[in-house]
């Protein structure tokens, strides 16, 4: 498989399970319901009380993509200083590929096999995204594996099995299903004015050093009018919420600007 194939298989599935997952509103634990019974808002704040909440992490994940019949595996690497830098390394047999750098206000990403790199601020992004709200915020609870609600009203969907709380926009529904401990065990995510749906399962549950519960093994499934588009499966190594930890990203002059090689 050529590089540029390569990356865009890559860029391709997270950009979509990020796009889809930015036109959520970005739950930040706040137990202040509306129209949500005792019941109900019981099983959401026991939710709220599992988040993952650390102020450094170090991990090593295996990712798996598959993506228009491409399907790929790749180690990365992740560190993350809460609210203030995320960076990540992915490799390809043994060779660094690509590493991405997080702040608040841009992104910024090398492509070592087409020495080139790229910086985009977060409206940038967005505008490749449609006009939907990408945030620093929303990248960092997706990795440390926290659920992303559509609003602070809830209800219990009583059609399935187990336990599952709706929460619900005038264009958007997500289902959530969630363990007797109020661990999250899957989101359905469904986009009504585009018939665009995510589904993302959380499995492998283990305690990392703070004690806290964290999803070691997630897929995010992609699909658009009922028809698969991309998956993306991550599968966590280790966990380290020990601090300090070094970010080094530097940019090589001989690189060129633009992400992808000709």
């Amino acid at each position: 498989m050529n590089s540029r194939l390569y990356i865009k298989i890559n860029y391709s599935v997270l950009l979509i399970c990020l796009i889809f997952l930015s036109s959520c509103s970005l739950f930040k634990g706040s137990k202040n319901f509306e129209n949500t019974d005792r019941k109900t808002a019981k099983i959401v704040t026991k939710l709220i009380e599992n988040q993952v909440n650390v102020d450094w992490m170090k991990t090593k994940i295996k990712a798996t993509a598959d993506f228009n019949g491409q399907k790929l595996s790749f180690p990365v690497e992740i560190r993350i200083q809460k609210d203030e830098v995320i960076w990540g390394v992915a490799k390809k047999l043994g060779f660094e590929v690509g590493r991405v750098l997080i702040k608040k206000d841009s992104v910024y990403i090398i492509n070592r096999l087409g020495r080139s790199y790229d910086q985009f601020s977060w409206s940038q992004l967005s505008e490749f995204a449609g006009g939907l709200p990408l945030s620093f915020e929303l990248v960092q609870q997706t990795l440390l594996g926290n659920p992303v609600f559509f609003s602070n009203e809830f209800s219990i969907d009583e059609s399935r099995s187990g336990t599952w709380i709706v929460s619900q926009s005038s264009s958007k529904n997500g289902y959530y299903e969630i363990s007797a401990d109020g661990l999250l065990l899957s989101m359905e995510l469904i986009d009504k004015t585009s018939n665009g749906s995510l589904s993302v399962s959380m499995e492998k549950y283990q305690n990392l050093e703070t004690k806290q519960q964290f999803a070691f093994f997630r897929t995010f499934e992609v699909y658009e009018n009922g028809k698969s588009e991309g998956s993306l499966e991550l599968d966590f190594n280790k966990i380290e919420t020990e601090g300090p930890l070094e970010f080094p990203f530097q940019i090589s002059k001989k690189y060129k600007k633009g992400l992808l090689p000709n």
